[in-house]
Formats: C-alpha cells, sequence, structure tokens
C-alpha cells in the first residue's frame, strides 16, 4: 500500500513539474540577463471578483483613477464603464446614451472636474460625460486632408492634456484632436532607422519586386499615459529594446533607449519575449508597467534603473492570466485588471518597497542626504539590493565622498560608475599631495646634483693620481 502510495505521488508530482510554466515565481531584479531574488515587494490587499447585483467584470480592458480616488473601469466585455470606490465596490455603472449605448469600451479617462471621457471603440467614437450625467460632447473622425479616405477612427485608449487637446492611440503614434474636433496632427511617431538593405533594395528592385516586399514600418504602441510631469509615457510593442518611451511635447524620446523587462525560459527551452500592456507614472517619478507575456510588474526610475519585478502566471491570488491595465495612487497601491481571469486586484507596497520609492523621489528633488537615509533602510533589509548601494554611491559622489562612492559603486558592480568616482578620487589625492611631490621631486633632483657634481671631483683626483702621481695631484687640489 506504501508503495503504491509513493508511485501516485510521484506521478502527481511529475504531471505538476510538466505542467509548470518555468515562470519566476518571486520578486526580483534583473541585471545583466540575471534575476536577483529580493524581499517582498507587494502584497494583495484586496481581488475585486464579485460584484453583487452588478454582476462579475467581462474582459476589463482599462482602468483609471481620478484625483478624488474614485475607480473607472472599462468592462469591455459587458458594453459599461463601472464607477468604484478606491476599495473596489461598484458605485454607478455607466452604458452610454440611450440612443446610442456603449459598445466594446476599451479606454477611460475622468478630468479634474470630474467629466468622464470614454474610448467607445465598438463605435468608432470618444464620448464626454458631465459630472452632472449629460453626455454633452462626441469627438468622432476629424475632418482633415492630412488623414486618408481609409483611416478608421477606432480609438483605444485616450488621455486628455492640460491643453486640452484628446491623445488617441492609433498604432504608431498618438492622434490629437481639439475641442472643437479638429485635427491637430500625431505626436510621437517612432522612427524606422536607416537599413542598407532596404536602399539596396529601392535602388536596383523592379517596381514588382518592390510591391511584392513588404513595408517596414515603426513599431507600434500598445498603451500610453500623461505623467504628472506632463510628459507622454508609453509602452512599445515588437521590438527588443526602447519599449518604454518618455515624449516631449515635440515628440521626442527623453528615456534611455534600453532593453526592459525580462526573457523568461520556459522548460522546453523557449523563451517569452516581454509584451508590455500598460503603464503608471506616479508623483514620485515611479514607472510601472505590467507585462502580458511574462505576466509580470515592473518599476523603473527615472534613469531606467529597475527598482523591482513581481508577478506569476496564474488563477491564485497574486497571478495573472493576461493583465491589461495597471493605475496606482497616492499611497503607491497598485489596481491591475486582468482581461481573462475577470478580476481586478489591488496591491499593497511593503516597508522595503516604500524605502525603495522615497529614497528615488528624494533624490529626483535634490535632497540627498535624506535620500541616504532611506537608502540605508533598505540595505538594513536586503544588504545585497544593487540599486540601493548605486544609490548611495550617487549620494557620495554628490557630496565629493569619492572613497565611500568607490566602494558603493563596487558592491553595485556598477562599474561606470566606480570609474567616474576613481577619477575624481585620483584627482583628489592629485591636488592634496601635489605640494609634498613637487617639492619632494626637487629635493631629490638637487642632492643628485650634489651627489653628482661631489662624484665627479673625486673621479678627478682618482684620475689625476694614476696619470700623473701623487704629487700632481696635490697640486691639482
Amino acid at each position: 500500500m506504501k508503495k503504491l502510495f509513493r508511485i501516485v505521488l510521484f506521478v502527481l508530482i511529475g504531471i505538476l513539474s510538466m505542467t509548470s510554466t518555468g515562470l519566476a515565481e518571486e520578486d526580483r531584479v534583473v541585471e545583466e540577463d540575471r534575476s536577483i531574488p529580493i524581499p517582498v515587494t507587494y502584497e494583495v490587499k484586496k481581488v475585486v471578483l464579485n460584484l453583487e447585483s452588478y454582476g462579475t467584470l467581462n474582459q476589463p480592458e482599462d482602468l483609471f483613477l481620478d484625483s478624488r480616488g474614485f475607480l473607472y473601469v472599462a468592462d469591455t466585455g459587458n458594453n459599461r464603464v463601472l464607477k468604484m470606490s478606491g476599495e473596489g465596490r461598484v458605485l454607478e455603472s455607466i452604458t452610454g446614451p440611450e440612443e446610442k449605448p456603449f459598445s466594446g469600451p476599451r479606454g477611460v479617462y475622468v478630468d479634474e472636474e470630474g467629466a468622464l471621457y470614454v474610448a467607445d471603440s465598438g463605435n468608432k467614437r470618444v464620448i464626454r460625460r458631465s459630472a452632472s450625467g449629460e453626455y454633452d460632447k462626441v469627438y468622432v473622425k476629424p475632418e482633415s486632408n492630412l488623414l486618408s479616405k481609409d483611416f478608421v477612427f477606432d480609438p483605444q485608449k485616450i488621455y486628455m492634456s492640460s491643453t486640452g487637446l484628446l491623445y488617441a492611440l492609433k498604432g504608431i503614434s498618438f492622434l490629437t484632436i481639439d475641442e472643437a474636433n479638429q485635427f491637430q496632427g500625431y505626436v510621437g511617431a517612432k522612427e524606422v532607422g536607416f537599413d542598407l538593405r532596404r536602399m539596396l533594395i529601392r535602388i536596383f528592385a523592379t517596381r514588382a519586386q518592390r510591391d511584392r516586399i513588404a513595408k517596414v514600418l515603426p513599431v507600434s504602441y500598445t498603451n500610453f499615459v500623461i505623467g504628472p510631469d506632463g510628459f507622454v509615457y508609453a509602452t512599445v510593442g515588437n521590438t527588443e529594446k526602447g519599449q518604454i518611451r518618455k515624449i516631449n511635447s515635440v515628440g521626442k524620446n527623453l528615456y534611455p533607449d534600453l532593453a526592459f523587462g525580462d526573457r523568461m525560459i520556459m522548460r522546453d527551452r523557449q523563451f517569452i519575449e516581454p509584451s508590455f500592456a500598460d503603464i503608471a507614472v506616479d508623483e514620485r517619478g515611479v514607472i510601472s508597467v505590467i507585462d502580458k507575456a511574462t505576466t509580470s510588474v515592473y518599476q523603473y526610475d527615472q534613469e531606467g534603473n529597475m527598482l523591482l519585478a513581481f508577478g506569476e502566471m496564474g488563477e491564485k491570488k497574486g497571478g495573472f492570466l493576461s493583465p491589461s491595465s495597471i493605475v496606482t495612487n497616492g499611497e503607491g497601491n497598485l489596481y491591475i485588471s486582468d482581461s481573462q481571469a475577470n478580476n481586478i486586484q489591488i496591491f499593497e507596497p511593503t516597508a522595503f518597497t516604500k524605502a525603495v520609492h522615497q529614497a528615488v523621489s528624494l533624490y529626483n528633488n535634490g535632497e540627498y542626504q535624506n535620500a541616504m537615509e532611506y537608502w540605508q533602510q533598505v540595505l538594513a533589509i536586503d544588504a545585497n539590493y544593487s540599486l540601493a548601494h548605486k544609490g548611495m554611491g550617487k549620494l557620495y559622489y554628490k557630496e565629493e565622498r569619492w572613497k565611500e562612492s568607490m566602494e558603493e559603486y563596487r558592491l553595485a558592480e556598477d562599474k561606470a560608475g566606480y570609474s567616474k568616482a576613481f577619477q575624481e578620487y585620483r584627482h583628489q589625492m592629485f591636488r592634496r599631495y601635489f605640494g609634498w611631490v613637487f617639492f619632494g621631486f626637487i629635493g631629490i633632483v638637487a642632492v643628485c646634483c650634489l651627489l653628482v657634481i661631489r662624484l665627479k671631483k673625486k673621479s678627478n683626483r682618482v684620475a689625476n693620481v694614476l696619470f700623473y702621481g701623487k704629487e700632481a695631484d696635490e697640486l691639482w687640489k
């Protein structure tokens, strides 16, 4: 009987290991393709699943937190927008005007006055609902010679700028429309770049051959948000680097062109490339993105450094099947919707994460001494957290404490930072001891000259003795 039980147990373990995805299941940071474990970063505060009299969610595609703390959900599959409290309790179900209700809404935005904007994708419009509940404005395909005749206005994600322009996600760029429904142009198209092969094809290929070759287009945006600083933060798909962009008013990317996310390896040795689905930016400048392919959540600072990563695939608490949208509030809580699991999970940061965020925020604001206090708190929890050592290295560098800066950069394995601090340390040593070295060198030269003179005199005496004899030597004295 015991033998049979062991056989069954081994079979079950084998089945579970075969069905395992091989995805990371611990909080981590990724450095040079290495996944390094870190303390727990977020804990699930609540899972919003059963909406009581409002039924359940059906393919929630977008979330938005307004300045009053209300959570708005584009419940796409149910053709409605839900207004919730910050704890996930439904306060109102909004289905659109009676004469033409919502059809597959995919984006939602609320301005400072409480007006609701809905990307009513199925109806190919953006509709505005005032704070009093009246539908008072509709954005449709604008009339413009700059738009092709076959242009389809099917807004997916939307946002209003501080200047009153409506930003609508449209593949390779953002369509901007003013309050009069007039087209104002595209923003943020990513450059294709030079390719010698394409140039040779254009020069030497026949027209028929060129027609058979697909056009090379810029990579497409997958989502975006306008941050508290007024910049457009966006996620880009189908690219190995530059998946996160920070776009200014003239469409230039200000964010480092790095490879973000983490390539996961499955048990069958197949790689899963990152595929970012949404992005959020808080008041501290911390950037959070969700990866639909690896079901992970990543956070970065304004310099492109990864702060943390967490998340796993699965339906259990804290897991994801297909994360679709992410927002954050002033307390650092994350709200993440899942379009396949049909839920919203509310995550609360741990003391470790709060210390990291506070340190990053203070450093960005120039409060270096206060930032050092929080980095020390981080290191007290995890002495191997390299970003804290890097942060301490930066702070010591700002204070011109080059030797301490070198040590912190060494612990962070940051060669560039160490080299920069070492150069300053070398200059400091040179300036400090230049006088001693210079005068010491002059003294050594003077002593050497005196020794040479004395040796020359003695050699002359010896030569005179050997050549002229002792008497002659006495004459030459």
